[in-house]
């Protein structure tokens, strides 16, 4: 059975001379992908090489968008929440790395967000010396709260957990990727 994609948005990061990395949103029906908007780039970036899009996620019904900068704050990390209405995006928030980040831990290398946009995961593959960990946020109207950092057990060496990460529809059940884990088996 043929798939007909009625309402469709796409994020594309596209990597600039200048060491800097911005999303473009895109939308369109019938698929047809047309550019909403100029490029987002995140507000109180710090540093001159934050990969801003270096991850990206979207929610189910594409009004909520996450873009993870690893190199932000020189490799601390943080990433950026956009909300869209009508074809216009809006940043919404910045998240900077939390308190429980241990170094430079790039926050925001992998990012993961719900089905209806309220609740995200968010990756830090370089967490304590490699060994990696995710956070999981929620949002209340526009306010986004910590809910828990994330580590596994069982481990073997610099695991990397957070090199990829993702969050199922209902924002109940999530999958943290470490590619280094008992010396990349």
């Amino acid at each position: 059975m043929k798939k007909t994609i009625t309402k469709a948005v796409l994020i594309l990061s596209l990597f600039i001379v200048t060491n800097k990395t911005f999303s473009y949103n895109f939308g369109g029906g019938g698929g047809t992908f047309v550019q909403q908007g100029n490029k987002k780039v995140g507000t109180n970036a710090i540093g001159s090489q934050v990969f801003q899009g270096f991850s990206v996620a979207i929610s189910a019904d594409g009004n909520t968008a996450i873009t993870g900068g690893p190199e932000d704050n020189n490799g601390v990390g943080a990433v950026w929440i956009y909300t869209r209405t009508g074809s216009t995006w809006t940043q919404q928030t910045q998240i900077a790395a939390p308190n429980d980040a241990i170094g430079t831990a790039e926050f925001g290398f992998s990012v993961g967000i719900s089905a209806n946009g309220n609740t995200i995961i968010v990756g830090a593959m370089q967490d304590d010396s490699y060994t990696g960990a995710a956070w999981i946020y929620t949002r209340s109207g526009n306010n986004w709260t910590e809910v828990q950092k994330l580590i596994g057990t069982g481990a073997s060496g610099n695991a990397r957990q957070g090199y990829s990460a993702a969050i199922s529809g209902d924002g109940l059940t999530a999958i943290v990727g470490g590619n280094a884990d008992n010396s990349n088996i």
